[in-house]
């Protein structure tokens, strides 16, 4: 494995993105909020969904659970074709400013709104974003900017990460792949952090990083915005599980990231595409204690290694 190419130009931010896999920018966005909002509402669907409720929930059912809930919503996976063509066109010239500020020399990919509505059915579980790059070459990333501000104390499903888990494991994660950490789950919510932000700020991270969020139990929708990103230079793969165990790499294009969802790649996955590499699932499977190694590291720093960058 070689090592990757740097993701940021500020070496202190590249420094802590590197130990933790995530680093907050206060205020990135801060001055796009109201454009950003008027561009979710011309394009979704702004009625929050009927849920049929069962009668009894356990109050932490959610933190076992391995789909999103009923009440959380990934734009892409409802829009049309022109209506990705249109939320393409309104966020692109923010990532067009905000990457050329801050990153060394990448390019937006899948580009989504997230709505959390308010019910106990809107969580998150615990995951990874999928594998779109030769991992063993080059490190993917996510931005993830909230258009609203997010707190435990609001209790409106803030972001919760577990630092350190970038690099607890190596797996590809795509169509058909089983995460090991699904067989220790119950272990997993206690080592994760809340990252609380107001509306505009970013936060980075690293694809292979677990992250998920509670439910939105404020009353009040919890929208934010995010999209993949990947290295300029780096050729795009799809990570889809063999019959045998492996996993192919399938060669794909910008398009391929842009025009699919992640509920389309669930229901329809990919046929007929070139195979770039077959790996194994698991070269390195995950564990409760490796997990657990990278949250102990963060909770043992000094307060000023674990300060969020500021812009």
């Amino acid at each position: 494995m070689t090592t990757p190419p740097a993701t940021f130009s500020d070496p202190d931010a590249q420094r802590q993105f590197d130990q933790q896999g995530f680093v907050v920018f206060r205020g990135l966005a801060r001055d796009h909020v109201p454009d950003l909002r008027a561009l979710y509402h011309e394009t979704h669907d702004t009625t929050a969904p009927s849920v049929d409720l069962p009668d009894l929930v356990a109050p932490d059912a959610w933190k076992t659970q391995t789909n999103p809930g009923a009440s959380f919503a990934i734009g892409v996976d409802e829009a049309d074709e022109a209506t990705r063509i249109r939320i393409h066109e309104g966020l692109q010239p923010v990532w067009r400013r905000i990457f050329a500020e801050h990153l060394t020399g990448h390019r937006a990919l899948l580009m989504s709104f997230l709505m959390k509505w308010p019910g106990e059915f809107s969580a998150l579980p615990l995951h990874q974003d999928p594998t779109i790059v030769d991992e063993r070459r080059y490190r993917s990333l996510t931005v993830w900017i909230p258009l609203v501000d997010t707190s435990v104390a609001l209790d409106n499903g803030p972001l919760y990460v577990i630092p350190g888990s970038h690099t607890a494991g190596d797996e590809a994660r795509g169509t058909g792949t089983s995460p090991t950490y699904y067989e220790f789950f119950d272990q997993l919510w206690p080592l994760a952090v809340p990252i609380e932000m107001q509306a505009g700020d970013g936060l980075w991270f690293d694809s292979r990083i677990l992250h998920g969020s509670p439910p939105n139990r404020s009353g009040e929708p919890r929208l934010a915005v995010g999209t993949a990103i990947a290295p300029t230079e780096a050729n795009l793969v799809h990570a889809m599980a063999r019959p045998d165990g492996d996993v192919d790499l399938l060669s794909v294009d910008d398009d391929f990231y842009r025009t699919m969802s992640p509920r389309q790649l669930t229901e329809h996955p990919p046929a007929g595409m070139p195979v770039a590499d077959t790996i194994p699932m698991k070269t390195r499977p995950y564990t409760p204690a490796a997990v657990a190694a990278g949250a102990a590291a963060y909770g043992r720093a000094d307060r000023s290694s674990r300060r969020a960058k500021v812009l």
